[in-house]
């Protein structure tokens, strides 16, 4: 915490901020300005992090115990889960870059709708393969579950909030939009995922139905959100 502090303390403001600063265009009750103005905007911020916050912790804490669970295919292991998990780690730190990149030559929402869509159709195949006890075919799931189905959204998604919003409630919008949905998301997919497993003895159906709900309402989100590349930062106005 202390570092992070030290760091925010440090960093300068943006020109769009400081330029409603100069205009006292700085919203003082920004949580009830958004409600009243942005509220479309905050659900499609919510609904297309289903996908991409959910399956992340799908991906990373729910398969890693459904493998290493006293019914799971790997009980007690300690090792194959993590090492799967740093492999793809690796992958996704050039991933999310290149469709970040990606996004910005094609489009935010075509990129966002292919990921989830693509996140969806390997749903069902990938947490079959796990079940087959092959260690290197977890770690592929791994890798194509995290660095190609949640970076294909989250690289576009890190320009995509941003932009939906107006200047004036930006923080605010991209904020609740991002936390309120790792909550609902990511917060308790392992939790309900470990008692849906609990109570269908273990089947590999539960992870995977729940992974593939999730990317269905990104990709469903994704017909309401506005393209917002190349939009100009300094609007008061949210994208429509």
């Amino acid at each position: 915490i202390a570092i992070a502090v030290f760091i925010r303390l440090r960093l300068k403001e943006t020109p769009v901020f400081q330029e409603l600063e100069k205009h006292k265009g700085v919203v003082k009750n920004p949580v009830v300005q958004i409600w009243k103005h942005s509220k479309k905007n905050v659900l499609i911020g919510i609904g297309l992090r289903m996908g991409e916050n959910g399956n992340s912790s799908i991906y990373s804490a729910l398969l890693v115990s459904f493998i290493s669970m006293p019914a799971g295919i790997f009980a007690g292991d300690k090792f194959i889960g993590p090492t799967g998990l740093l492999i793809a780690a690796g992958f996704a730190a050039v991933m999310v870059v290149t469709f970040g990149a990606l996004s910005d030559r094609f489009g935010r929402v075509p990129v966002y709708r292919y990921g989830a869509l693509f996140q969806a159709i390997i749903a069902l195949p990938a947490f079959y393969l796990v079940t087959l006890g092959n260690v290197t075919l977890v770690w592929v799931v791994m890798v194509v579950g995290i660095s190609l189905g949640v970076q294909s959204m989250l690289g576009p998604q890190c320009a995509l909030l941003p932009e939906l919003f107006g200047s004036q409630h930006r923080f605010t919008g991209v904020a609740l939009s991002r936390e309120l949905s790792a909550v609902l998301a990511g917060g308790f997919a392992p939790m309900i995922g470990v008692a849906l497993l609990a109570a269908t003895g273990h089947s590999w159906l539960v992870p995977a139905i729940y992974s593939l709900v999730l990317a269905l309402i990104s990709f469903g989100t994704t017909f309401f959100t506005p393209e917002t590349n190349g939009r100009d930062l300094l609007l008061v106005e949210d994208a429509s």
